[in-house]
């Protein structure tokens, strides 16, 4: 069986204009690091796809990092670089350039109050048998939390984030 996330080995050398790709996540936004942007014709075409997580660079894991720490691990490795990706059908949809899904009820009203938004992609509400508590269930990082992730600062859409200067 072939696994629709499956990982492979991308070696790239570094051209003039660096890795050429861009990274969006982390940490602090509640998903992995990911490739955002190819650019055409560049190193990295045609070797990875938007979506796909990076899952560690010369064998040194992102996992858990910010995304200024990828960016710098990222820029900071020699003229070669072995990445470890994963693809991620889920994420590739998600940067997807024409992904505009605002954030409505059911009236089609922008919701304001957090309890009427939706649980942002890629995270599930469930219930703890034992406490009867609502935990919450992050799918691009396989964590759990207590924390509702409607109220977290890293819950803005990713669009609206400022993602200007992290090209690789």
């Amino acid at each position: 069986m072939i696994s629709i996330r499956s990982t492979k080995e991308v070696i790239l050398r570094k051209g003039a204009t660096g890795l050429d790709f861009e990274v969006k996540g982390g940490i602090e936004h509640g998903i992995p690091i990911v490739i955002s942007r190819v650019q055409a014709g560049g190193v990295a075409d045609g070797e990875m796809d938007v979506g796909d997580e990076i899952m560690a660079v010369n064998s040194k894991s992102l996992r858990g990092l910010k995304h200024s720490d990828a960016v710098h691990v990222l820029k900071s490795e020699g003229p070669v670089v072995a990445l470890t990706i994963r693809s991620n059908p889920i994420l590739r949809d998600m940067f997807a350039e024409d992904n505009t899904e605002d954030t409505m009820d059911d009236a089609g009203n922008k919701c304001d109050h957090m309890e009427h938004k939706p649980i942002p992609q890629g995270w599930s509400e469930k219930i703890d048998i034992h406490t009867g508590r609502p935990y919450f269930e992050c799918h691009y990082t396989e964590t759990t939390s207590w924390t509702d992730p409607r109220s977290l600062p890293s819950a803005i859409p990713l669009e609206a984030f400022d993602w200007t200067g992290y090209s690789i």
